[in-house]
């Protein structure tokens, strides 16, 4: 197998790895159970808060993980942006109803 051969196979497997990635973000999305994984992932990631630190070793631990985070948020907001503003409305409502005040 030649340097061309292997390069094309590379781009094969590189194109059905983003397309199986985009199909996995679209599925997830496509459910109640999945847009909540996502926003607790989310939010376990750091992405709805700064995470800063005086100490240089959890600022970073923190921005590692709010960068993998943002990176997933890019995946949902690239492949199903439509879901993302309903993702959020639903985390909205759930913590709505699970506050105490939620029933006033």
């Amino acid at each position: 197998m030649d340097d061309d051969q292997i390069l094309i196979k590379q781009a094969e497997a590189s194109k059905i790895a983003a397309s199986r990635v985009k199909r996995g973000v679209q599925y997830m999305m496509g459910h109640r159970s999945g847009r909540s994984l996502m926003y607790h992932l989310l939010g376990q990631y750091g992405v709805f808060h700064e995470g800063f630190s005086d100490n240089p070793l959890v600022l970073a631990r923190s921005s590692g993980r709010r960068s993998a985070g943002l990176q997933l948020m890019q995946l949902i907001q690239e492949y199903a942006p439509e879901k993302y503003a309903k993702m959020n409305e639903e985390a909205n409502e759930d913590a709505l109803s699970n506050s105490p005040m939620g029933d006033e």
